[in-house]
Formats: C-alpha cells, sequence, structure tokens
C-alpha cells in the first residue's frame, strides 16, 4: 500500500465527514484511510463503524489518548503504506488528484515530500503555509505544516513525535530528519486546505508554542537558537528559559 492516510479527531464529527468526504473522492486508489478517534462521544463512533463497513479503504481505531501528537504516533504504529500524511479534521485535499501527483514524485526514492497549505478559517484564512526548510525560513519562524507532508513510515516509528512539545512536535520531526540526512523534497505545490481553527491555533497552543520551538531549535538548529537568543537579550535584556 502507499499511503496512510491519518486523521485525528475527538468530538469533531462535521468536520471529520469533510475530511473523509475529501479523500474518498481521490482518483487514487493504492491508499488506506486510518482515522484515530480520542474516544470520542458526539456520533464519532457509529459514524466510523458504518464507515468502515461499507469502504474497505478505511480503518479506525477509538480509545483515549494523550493527545494530538498521541494519536498521531499510535496512527504509525497501525499504518499498512509506505508513506504517511495527517490530516485534521475539518481539513481538505486541494483536489481529486493530488495523491495521483505526490505519488509520482515520491517515485524517486524522497523519504519526506512536503508542500504548501491554504489555510481556510480563523485568523490566518486565505494565507499559504509552507516553506523550503532553508536557514532563513526556520530562522524567520516560517515552518511546514503537517497536512502537506508525506514521510516514510519507518522514520516516523524511528522518530516519533515528541510527547514533551504541545505544539511543534510536527515542527521537531521535521528539523530532526533534517538534520539526520534524509532526503526531503519540496514542492511549490499547495497540497491542501487547512482547518485554521484546529489545535494550532488555540491559546493553549500559541502559549506552549514559544518556549517549545526554543527547545526544538536549542536541539536541532543549535546555531539559529543561538541567534534567536541574542536577539531576545539585545530586545529584553534576558533570554528564554528553555
Amino acid at each position: 500500500m502507499k499511503f496512510s492516510i491519518i486523521v485525528v479527531v475527538y468530538n469533531d464529527l462535521y468536520n471529520l465527514k469533510i475530511t473523509c468526504k475529501s479523500i474518498i473522492k481521490q482518483e487514487f486508489d493504492n491508499y488506506e484511510l486510518l482515522i484515530v478517534d480520542g474516544n470520542s462521544t458526539d456520533g464519532t463512533q457509529m459514524f466510523l463503524q458504518r464507515l468502515s463497513a461499507k469502504n474497505n479503504h478505511v480503518r479506525y481505531l477509538s480509545e483515549p489518548d494523550k493527545g494530538i501528537y498521541d494519536a498521531m504516533n499510535k496512527g504509525v504504529l497501525h499504518a499498512k503504506g509506505d508513506y504517511i500524511v495527517f490530516l485534521g479534521a475539518g481539513d481538505r485535499f486541494f483536489n481529486n488528484h493530488i495523491l495521483c501527483e505526490i505519488e509520482e514524485l515520491l517515485n524517486s526514492g524522497v523519504d519526506v515530500l512536503y508542500g504548501r497549505c491554504v489555510v481556510t478559517s480563523g485568523k490566518k484564512r486565505g494565507q499559504l503555509i509552507g516553506d523550503r526548510l532553508s536557514f532563513l525560513n526556520i530562522l524567520l519562524d516560517r515552518g511546514v505544516a503537517h497536512q502537506s507532508v508525506f514521510a516514510r513510515k519507518n522514520i516516523l516509528r524511528k522518530y516519533p513525535f515528541n510527547l514533551n512539545y504541545k505544539a511543534v512536535a510536527d515542527q521537531d520531526f521535521m528539523l530532526k530528519v533534517r538534520r539526520k540526512g534524509y532526503l526531503l523534497k519540496y514542492i511549490d505545490k499547495v497540497i491542501c486546505y487547512y482547518d485554521g481553527m484546529g489545535f494550532s491555533s488555540s491559546d493553549e497552543s500559541i502559549k506552549h508554542s514559544l518556549v517549545d520551538r526554543m527547545s526544538m531549535l536549542k536541539e536541532s538548529e543549535p546555531i539559529i537558537y543561538a541567534i534567536r537568543q541574542l536577539g531576545h537579550f539585545f530586545k529584553t535584556g534576558g533570554i528564554y528559559k528553555v
């Protein structure tokens, strides 16, 4: 199987249906849709039972988890595809043949392919997210949306998402595989419509984001970490405590 499309959800049935419809309409057929549900109580489990019974692409897991990244790690362990992409409830693929286009680009032996997303709601509505992981873009906090990342399953199993990071574990993964020398391929193409009202835009996520980013940079990009600390010192007279 070529792709495992993992969708993480908790009590968001309305948006889950939008995402599932987008995936099932794909012209590419060699994929599985694996839905990791955090034991929802809003009818999600009944919907998943019906959907998996009538569509052999669909599998699901419903049980409590420790948050989004824990659920994503669970999905990786259950996935059958060679490459994995993660969507959240409310996210949609950019068009019905995007998986066909991605599959052609992966034939060159790419370990991680990533592109761009369009934000469909929230404060960043209409913005494009996703830039090449260059030194400058990392320094300027121009991150990559995980909805536009296709990574080999064996790499995701080797480097699971760090649960100590509440908001940037997906960014940490990208910096880690870049540092380890895996073959990353950036495409200047929109892959997904990204729901900007999800966890990454919440007050809780924003609260954790800054310190987590500095901790992430300290491990993966020490030069950028030092530059950011120096800039903060000149601006405030202090340093980030990580």
